[in-house]
């Protein structure tokens, strides 16, 4: 399925209709080309999958929790960089 302006619509209106007053409460790296952020809104926790897959790309709301992600560099960096900054 190609990217046209009723899909890229589709997802922006799911997208917005959960996540628009929510706040990013954790961000986790499974896999080098995907990033799973933890969106607290609306008192429910929403896992945000970005997927950079040369084959598969995909942005989507998931089951899958950070808890069950495996963790990865990227996110423990982050930590050491902010935890260094203050």
């Amino acid at each position: 399925m190609s990217f046209d302006g009723l899909f890229t619509h589709a997802i922006v209106h799911e997208l917005d209709q959960k996540l628009t007053t929510g706040r990013v409460a954790k961000v986790s790296q499974p896999y080098p080309a995907e990033l799973i952020i933890m969106i607290r809104a609306h008192r429910h926790n929403y896992p945000l999958l970005i997927s950079a897959n040369p084959t598969y790309p995909r942005i989507q709301i998931t089951e899958i929790t950070t808890e069950d992600a495996l963790k990865a560099a990227y996110p423990d960096l982050v930590a050491k960089i902010e935890n260094a900054a203050r």
